[in-house]
């Protein structure tokens, strides 16, 4: 999966990366998803990328300067 994930990125150029329903939160459909591999492509592909990980059900900000 990474190398589809990896050409949307390179089509998005994002700069913050928020992983979203890396959890359970559909069970039998989503598997869990494993951030430490997510974590370790995104170094070594895109280190312009940063990975934020919320807690869950916390509100967060992300300020930009655009």
């Amino acid at each position: 999966m990474l190398p589809v994930f990896g050409l949307a990125l390179k089509m998005l150029e994002p700069t913050v990366l928020v992983p979203q329903h890396f959890d359970e939160f559909y069970p039998g459909f989503a598997p869990l998803g494993d951030l430490e591999t997510l974590r370790e492509f995104l170094a070594r592909e895109y280190p312009q990328i940063k990975m934020v990980i919320p807690p869950p059900g916390v509100p967060f900000t992300i300020q930009t300067n655009q």
